[in-house]
């Protein structure tokens, strides 16, 4: 192994202790708007509050492909979240998303 797949290894190993440890550590702002993040390439997430509930999100999350966001195809989240997450991550970056209304 390389130096930076150990090293990814390693923080993927660590339990995320905020949110935005826990957007860093599964790479979500590569894909959303979110925390900074000015991606567009998956749906916008600066306001998901406003249009989503908290089981709404944690749904989103963990199956993916449940409910589509109009304008975006499926496939592209990975889907094995729930298998990677630790509960405390989950519910942390749920309540962080379910607070996201409006601009911030």
């Amino acid at each position: 192994q390389d130096k930076a797949s150990t090293t990814q290894q390693a923080a993927l190993q660590s339990v995320a202790e905020t949110a935005e440890e826990a957007l860093a550590k599964y790479t979500c702002t590569a894909c959303h708007r979110v925390a900074g993040s000015e991606s567009v390439v998956a749906p916008d997430l600066s306001s998901v509050g406003d249009r989503l509930s908290k089981e709404q999100i944690r749904q989103s999350i963990l199956d993916p492909e449940a409910v589509l966001a109009e304008g975006f195809d499926g496939g592209m989240m990975p889907a094995d979240f729930s298998r990677k997450m630790t509960i405390s991550e989950l519910e942390l970056m749920v309540s962080y998303l379910v607070d996201l209304k409006g601009e911030q």
